[in-house]
């Protein structure tokens, strides 16, 4: 996803995800074009995501077309272990769907939260047992792809390793305490419409 919002193209893969070398002018229209369409279909019921939506779209034409290269480049190999964190995150949320939403009428909720806790899990686990450990971090090279991600932005693009392991925790701290915040406002509301 993160390189959809700097405009390249990227196939998903499980542990790693082909990313094309240069920006394309087609994965920023469709990107912005579907953000654009999200936006329009949900202004009326529900804003708050549609301005949700607006600011990613603010994100992508930022990193699409003002982010340097090497920063994007960075970002997208960053976002590996940050991206599954957030969109863990995310998924996880999923568990507090209105009762009304297909998210939670058709029983998504539950396997997107076991999905989004072994993403965000997957992803922490290293980096919380790195803090006190730099043995911990995937340093090296992944079977037949070539560098590991941590090695790729400490040797090639000048992260110094406890920024790396610092700006991970970060990530995974933010992520928790937005979990915290959910399952609160979650409690206040199922206690605020039960008879």
């Amino acid at each position: 996803m993160a390189a959809w919002l700097c405009g390249r193209f990227a196939f998903p893969g499980p542990w790693f995800t082909p990313v094309g070398y240069g920006r394309s002018l087609i994965v920023v229209a469709v990107v912005a074009a579907a953000l654009v369409f999200g936006i329009i279909k949900l202004w009326r019921a529900r804003r708050l995501w549609a301005v949700a939506l607006l600011a990613v779209l603010l994100v992508q034409i930022y990193c699409s077309f003002f982010l340097p290269v090497p920063k994007a480049s960075a970002f997208i190999i960053w976002s590996g272990d940050g991206g599954a964190m957030v969109i863990g995150t995310l998924l996880m949320l999923s568990l507090y769907a209105r009762k009304s939403s297909q998210i939670r009428v058709g029983w998504l909720r539950w396997g997107f939260l076991v999905i989004g806790a072994a993403a965000f899990a997957d992803g922490f686990a290293t980096w919380w047992a790195a803090r006190t450990n730099r043995d911990a971090i995937p340093f090296g090279e992944n079977e037949g792809r070539g560098l590991s991600d941590p090695t790729v932005l400490v040797y090639e693009r000048g992260f110094s390793i406890p920024g790396l392991v610092d700006s991970y925790l970060w990530t995974g701290a933010i992520c928790l305490g937005v979990l915290a915040v959910a399952y609160v406002l979650g409690l206040r509301r199922e206690r605020d419409t039960s008879p």
